[in-house]
């Protein structure tokens, strides 16, 4: 675009440009969903961990999930998973976590299956953090959740986008809830999962579907799936849907999350539905396929075995007789 003004010419469009593109980035980074992280390591366990959260903006912040690690991995095992919170900033030893305590439950999610590495705990949350405000998180775990033994005098700080996780002195107890918490300093493992508190008014965008054993399985293997790629927004819902052929009926299954568990028995097509309203998104179908009997039944049972050792693939005869 350009425009004469005395005889001179002025070209705006390249700044037109320019601005539109700086506002849309803006615009993206608060309505994305965004994770502040600490580079702890499992090393130790209980069946819960305290940490606080400080929001430096002008603006809301919800914590929408949490990310951590079990202390012992299983692909049986099953975990309750409870995330707790207070508004304070008080340091020191939490207490009973309840509320009576004045601890106020955000949710539970249920695990069927239990890794040693960072993966979805616990989505969907709607723990509200006001600009200035600190909170105090407890996760809490049926199964030993793990964390880090942390060396006592320091305060760990990590940051993303104006959001503060801290972890160490006075600030991170190990312990259950009802213990209460007093082993310490312990170190969180993993991510919180925040967003810029706004409420959706169009349509979502709710991502894909992943799960770490991939798309095959052997039958009455426990598996979790969960969104990726997805935008939470405030006043989005989730309805997971399965169905035994692509085209077939799809039923709903799951709850109101962007995690799904299952224990496997037979080939299943699943998907996910974000809905804002009157908005609708949904994933690409995921298959999940029974694998051949052949990929299931000569899998080693030792718990841990050296790393020469692998399945059986085949067996030779070097002779036979009658």
């Amino acid at each position: 675009m350009s425009i004469f003004v005395n005889g001179k010419k002025y070209c705006f469009m390249k700044q037109i440009y320019a601005l539109i593109l700086v506002f849309a980035l803006c615009f993206a980074e608060a309505s994305s969903q965004l994770t502040v992280s600490t580079p702890h390591v499992v090393n130790n366990g209980q069946n819960g961990v305290t940490f606080s959260v400080v929001n430096n903006n002008t603006y809301n912040i919800r914590i929408f999930g949490i990310n951590s690690a079990m202390f012992t991995a299983s692909t049986t095992a099953s975990s309750t998973i409870d995330v707790w919170f207070k508004n304070t900033t008080v340091k020191g030893p939490p207490g009973a976590i309840s509320a009576a305590n004045g601890w106020t439950l955000a949710g539970t999610f249920t695990i069927n299956r239990l890794y040693t590495t960072v993966t979805p705990f616990i989505s969907n949350l709607a723990i509200n953090v006001p600009a200035g405000s600190t909170f105090r998180i407890f996760v809490g775990s049926t199964q030993t959740l793990g964390y880090e033994s942390l060396t006592a005098g320091t305060l760990n700080t990590y940051t993303n986008a104006g959001f503060d996780l801290l972890t160490g002195d006075s600030v991170s107890y190990g312990g259950g809830a009802a213990a209460p918490p007093t082993f310490h300093p312990r170190g969180f493992v993993g991510d919180v999962v925040f967003f810029q508190l706004d409420t959706c008014n169009a349509k979502p965008t709710v991502g894909s579907i992943t799960s770490l054993e991939g798309s095959g399985f052997c039958s009455g293997v426990n598996k979790l799936y969960y969104l990726t790629g997805f935008v939470p927004k405030h006043g989005i819902t989730y309805q997971w849907q399965s169905s035994p052929t692509l085209t077939g009926t799809y039923t709903n299954i799951g709850t109101n999350t962007t995690m799904y568990t299952r224990t496997a028995a037979t080939t299943a097509f699943i998907r996910c539905i974000a809905s804002c309203g009157s908005f609708r998104d949904t994933t690409p179908v995921f298959k999940d396929t029974l694998n051949p009997f052949y990929l299931c039944y000569c899998t080693p049972t030792v718990a841990s075995p050296p790393n020469s050792w692998g399945s059986i693939e085949s067996v030779e005869f070097a002779t036979t007789s009658t």
